[in-house]
């Protein structure tokens, strides 16, 4: 019975192995006040390295502390959604301390991470950025920039969101300008595969091997109680939910008959 126990349960910690983790969405600024330059100035689309920066202030992104961001939604304001425009821009995002920009000679934030390249279809109500590899977001305020990689054909766009109380928004090409507004975005986080740790009993000092070298790990570690360098689900090496003296028997068993006895 005891053992039947023990194949049930390991059963049961390889199926939540492979339940995927669901993923979480955060939506910002859910305002209905629009605004044509951010997260990018379509009007300049057909300039190519026309560069547009937000930047989103910490308190908003709370839900979003640690976590891996997988996509940005930006939620357009104008009747039609998207107008015909041909343009690829390169999406980057990033931390910073800073809270606005300079209204005299603002300068653009530096050293961001590219996610993205993205296109949009006329039409689209909402432009969602897929990044290529999650991004994690470590806390401090957010920015996210757009740059045109492609010049397009200039038009007119508006974005819902909220009025900001300082110049969070910054365009820059030959010259820099800055704005005031925060775009409504949806934020992706979260999800994808969450496997439970592989456990590799007897292998207590983890280098995926078992040998001697585990014995004194193990006694090494019943006596001073000293966790570094020890990984503790592979140290019950009876399989008892216990690591104690009884474990090194176990091992050490283990190693001159090269088969567990249980």
């Amino acid at each position: 019975m005891k053992k039947s126990f023990k194949l049930l349960s390991a059963a049961f910690v390889a199926l939540a192995g492979i339940v995927s983790a669901q993923a979480t969405e955060l939506t910002v600024y859910e305002g209905t006040a629009t605004n044509e330059g951010a997260p990018f100035y379509a009007y300049q689309f057909d300039n190519e390295d026309y560069i547009t920066q937000t930047i989103y202030p910490e308190a908003a992104l709370a839900d979003l502390q640690g976590q891996s961001i997988s996509s940005i939604k930006f939620y357009v304001a104008d009747e039609g959604g998207v107008v015909e425009n041909n343009v690829k821009l390169a999406v980057s995002v990033g931390m910073t301390s800073e809270a606005s920009y300079s209204s005299w000679s603002p300068v653009a934030i530096t050293g961001l991470t590219h996610v993205a390249d993205v296109t949009m279809n006329a039409g689209d109500t909402e432009i969602v950025v897929n990044f290529d590899a999650p991004f994690v977001y470590e806390g401090g305020n957010f920015v996210i920039e757009t740059k045109v990689i492609e010049a397009g054909t200039w038009t007119n766009m508006n974005f819902y969101g909220v009025v900001a109380d300082v110049n969070n928004v910054l365009h820059q090409r030959y010259s820099s300008g800055v704005d005031a507004f925060y775009p409504k975005a949806t934020f992706t986080y979260g999800g994808g595969d969450t496997p439970e740790p592989e456990v590799l009993r007897g292998d207590v000092n983890g280098d995926k091997n078992v040998n001697i070298a585990d014995v004194t790990a193990l006694i090494d570690y019943l006596l001073s109680g000293n966790e570094e360098g020890v990984v503790l689900a592979n140290a019950d090496c009876n399989v008892d939910n216990a690591t104690n003296i009884a474990d090194v028997t176990a091992l050490i068993d283990f190693l001159l008959s090269g088969a567990w006895s249980n």
